[in-house]
């Protein structure tokens, strides 16, 4: 029996960050971004024009390019669904290993590429992420620019001679205190920037619930926290309102450091811009 002639070999072959391989049979034009990170990733290496679609949530916690001012909101889906996502008619979907794992297997086997692009636990990850995107979106020189540029900026503040101030990363808003430990991308912004994570002492871990006692026990140098449009962070509110935290050391010498919600808890390479605008806080304490 004569086999059958293999199909015709794909546009685009690339190995991923997951070990799967990504193929796409022509240039993807339709791209579909699942969450926040993925947006700020993908804008910066190539324009909104190449983009189907956009998460509803990017518009509160991506660093929002202002290319994307115009932006039709009709084009915007609410949850990582695989109808939602189909309905799109996207030729490629970038997404994370922590959003539904059944959705992204619904949209393969309705032959979509889907790529999975890591959670930044370290700053190598946010580096082979751009050059990964780079070589799928075929546009490695673009890449190749960003990730040195990236780089120097990293080395930039490495540079600097900073002292070694604790540092918390403090989220609350009414239902009890949160911090960051390491394997966060708080505790990477803290180091970049030259800092120690005072969350990261005695084996802190990951994020965990954070109490008024351990809070004083801790007592950081200077306590971080994410801000909306709020006039003022609920948790800076909170820590300004608590009569048992006067006493602490950020609080005594007014070192809250208020972040934008969408710095504070980037995943992509604005965590660098967060580690910049931190370390600028400390290089202009007296």
């Amino acid at each position: 029996m004569q086999e059958p002639a293999p199909g015709p070999a794909p546009h685009l072959r690339v190995e991923t960050l997951d070990g799967g391989v990504l193929e796409l049979s022509a240039p993807a034009r339709r791209i579909v971004p699942t969450n926040s990170s993925a947006v700020d990733f993908l804008l910066a290496l190539i324009g909104p024009e190449r983009l189907a679609a956009l998460p509803a949530q990017a518009f509160t916690y991506s660093l929002l390019d202002p290319r994307l001012a115009d932006w039709d909101r009709s084009r915007t889906f609410h949850t990582y669904r695989a109808e939602d996502v189909l309905s799109l008619d996207p030729d490629l979907v970038v997404t994370h290993a922590w959003q539904s794992p059944d959705t992204t297997a619904l949209l393969r086997e309705a032959g979509v590429a889907v790529v999975r692009i890591p959670t930044v636990r370290a700053f190598e990850d946010v580096l082979d992420t751009v050059s990964f995107l780079g070589r799928a979106l075929e546009v490695p020189r673009r890449a190749a620019r960003f990730r040195g540029e990236l780089e120097r900026r990293r080395d930039a503040l490495a540079a600097a001679d900073r002292p070694p101030l604790r540092v918390l990363s403090y989220t609350n808003i009414g239902v009890g205190g949160w911090t960051a430990g390491t394997g966060t991308t708080a505790h990477l912004v803290i180091e970049l920037a030259g800092l120690v994570n005072a969350a990261a002492e005695d084996g802190g871990h990951s994020h965990y619930r954070l109490d008024i006692e351990r809070l004083l026990e801790l007592d950081p140098d200077l306590i971080v926290v994410g801000v909306g449009d709020e006039v003022m962070s609920p948790a800076a509110r909170y820590l300004r309102s608590e009569p048992a935290f006067r006493h602490l050391k950020a609080l005594r010498t007014e070192r809250v450091v208020e972040l934008s919600v969408e710095l504070f808890s980037t995943n992509s390479h604005h965590l660098l811009t967060a580690a910049e605008r931190l370390a600028a806080y400390v290089d202009a304490l007296d």
